[in-house]
């Protein structure tokens, strides 16, 4: 017979809800112009004008495509572990204190 506490169905409901907000979440612009996609990036940011009301610059595509021929700098997995505060911050949201 299983028995559940209250913190594993918490953790449970915590990754429902996560799951099923994934597929309405769409991708950040920032992370589509870095990719190369500045079409991609220009239908996100025109749904998010449009959900707050306002509109984009005419020559938002050139401005998404100079943006995306610049290069950034790329984190790994370890950069979460890079300095004692980081190590904390992550140990914390792990175990969810």
């Amino acid at each position: 017979m299983l028995v559940f506490n209250c913190r594993s169905v918490l953790l449970v409901q915590k990754f429902l809800v996560f799951f099923l907000l994934c597929r309405e979440l769409t991708e950040s612009p920032r992370w589509l112009a870095a990719k190369g996609e500045p079409e991609k990036c220009l239908e996100v940011l025109k749904y998010m004008a449009k959900i707050n009301g306002t509109s984009l610059p005419d020559n938002a595509l050139t401005q998404l495509k100079e943006l995306a021929g610049r290069k950034e700098k790329t984190y790994g997995i370890a950069s979460l572990f890079g300095n004692r505060r980081l190590i904390r911050n992550m140990a914390l949201i792990t175990l969810d204190l």
